[in-house]
């Protein structure tokens, strides 16, 4: 009652340290973005990750009137995604066809990743960091191809099975270290997806525990495992066949960075601009979406395709 009484005055050091102290995240990483963004972005990004995010769905099964009635009751339609419902909020009909498992709550950026893989699926497709299994069940579901999923910890192979069993998805999941010699005949998938194991900063919205978990030298070693994964997923793609890099990270160390060095050390890769609204796209063909900008996680996507 004091403080909202008095409004005591409070001194900050520079813009940085006032966004730092007002959004509450730690002025390292406000460095970052200002680096990377510059500090009006930065500052924007900070603001909607402390905004109540919006909860993104899809429906498992015919759902036809619920979706209605919920789309009267304003849930909208995603511009980006087939079949992407928006809520402003979480309301009891919403549970209630979660728990039916008639719905699958999966953020909007993560399902516009699933779509770019779903708009240049072949018929054999492989996601190596698969778990908890959201891309890998929307991609089963929507291609007629075979799929087969896989990650290294054994309770999430579990996970992962038991979301492609809650969302009706036929794959074929298996246990693997993404890291090593993966166990599948080299140039045996037309698709490889490797949605790769990053620092979250894209999902601080949704898990805000992230911005006080992380250090700064946690990204060097982030960037240096996705390569590997990436360099060790690239000997199972085809032909013709197309390597997709996701992460769910803002950083360009982790994305950019990763892409442009995967590519100099593979000449038989080119980039490809994914297959999302243009909005997304950038200047290097990869395609980026920002919390403060797109009200979705932010999302990085690569393609490339083997020639």
């Amino acid at each position: 009652r004091s403080f909202a009484r008095e409004r005591p005055h409070i001194s900050y050091s520079d813009e940085i340290d006032r966004i730092s102290i007002e959004e509450s995240h730690p002025r390292w990483l406000v460095e970052r973005w200002r680096e990377q963004f510059g500090i009006e972005t930065a500052s924007a990004i900070c603001k909607a990750n402390n905004a109540t995010p919006s909860r993104a769905f899809r429906p498992i099964r015919a759902i036809d009137e619920a979706l209605t009635n919920l789309e009267n009751a304003g849930v909208m339609r995603s511009e980006f995604v087939p079949d992407c419902y928006i809520a402003d909020r979480f309301t009891s009909e919403l549970r209630n066809l979660a728990e039916q498992s008639a719905i699958y709550f999966q953020d909007e950026g993560s399902q516009l990743v699933a779509s770019a893989v779903i708009k240049i699926a072949g018929t054999r497709i492989l996601d190596v960091c698969a778990a908890p299994g959201g891309k890998t069940s929307m991609i089963s579901r929507e291609t007629n191809g075979k799929v087969v999923a896989g990650d290294i910890h054994f309770p999430r192979v579990e996970r992962l099975r038991e979301t492609c069993r809650k969302n009706v998805a036929r794959a074929s999941v298996v246990q693997l270290d993404a890291e090593s010699q993966l166990p599948f005949e080299p140039a045996s998938f037309d698709t490889v997806l490797v949605d790769a194991p990053c620092s979250g900063t894209g999902t601080i919205r949704n898990n805000p525990e992230i911005r006080y978990s992380l250090q700064p030298d946690d990204f060097p070693d982030l960037s240096s495992k996705q390569l590997r994964i990436l360099n060790n997923a690239s000997e199972l793609v085809a032909e013709n066949g197309s390597l997709i890099y996701s992460t769910c990270s803002l950083e360009r160390e982790e994305d950019e960075v990763v892409a442009t060095a995967f590519l100099g050390q593979n000449r038989q890769f080119e980039i490809e601009a994914p297959k999302v609204d243009a909005r997304f796209l950038t200047s290097d063909d990869f395609a980026r979406t920002f919390p403060d900008r797109d009200r979705m996680d932010g999302f990085f996507i690569a393609v490339f395709r083997r020639i």
